[in-house]
């Protein structure tokens, strides 16, 4: 009777060594599992704020566009109106002509006319400033346009 007792002990150590090892690989397998579920999560997340990052880039998209002669015609190509728009021409604007515009919706289209004087001296490019909000509490935005 002894050794029966002995016998069932053993099995009963083996039983629960097998039972600890079995745990242990089910906790190594689900932190895995976890840890796989976060990168996925972290993975999708910076897609995501790339995804909402571009939309915002393209909330407002002025474009210089070659008209003819000296013109050119400044245009958002975006889907949401900028506000208060400043167009700095850098010097190859006409006098008198119009460069801050309170509102500039989607797909309008400004024709300024750009001159280079003989020495060439002047910038060679456009700047564009604008605001996303209506009472302009956000950053200012800007983007540099290569112009003639």
């Amino acid at each position: 009777m002894d050794i029966a007792a002995f016998l069932i002990a053993c099995l009963s150590a083996l039983g629960a060594l097998g039972a600890v090892w079995y745990a242990r690989r089910s906790v190594t397998a689900a932190q895995r599992s976890a840890d796989a579920a976060n990168e996925v999560a972290s993975i999708e997340r910076e897609r995501r704020e790339e995804e909402i990052a571009e939309a915002d880039r393209k909330r407002v998209d002025f474009q210089l566009l070659y008209d003819s002669g000296d013109a050119y015609v400044l245009w958002n190509a975006g889907t949401d109106s900028a506000h208060g728009v400043h167009v700095d021409t850098g010097g190859l604007g006409t006098p008198g002509e119009i460069t801050d515009f309170d509102g500039f919706g989607p797909d309008e289209k400004q024709r300024f006319l750009l001159l280079r004087s003989l020495g060439g001296q002047e910038a060679q490019h456009v700047i564009v400033t604008w605001h996303l909000n209506p009472d302009r509490s956000d950053p200012k935005q800007s983007k540099k346009l290569i112009g003639p």
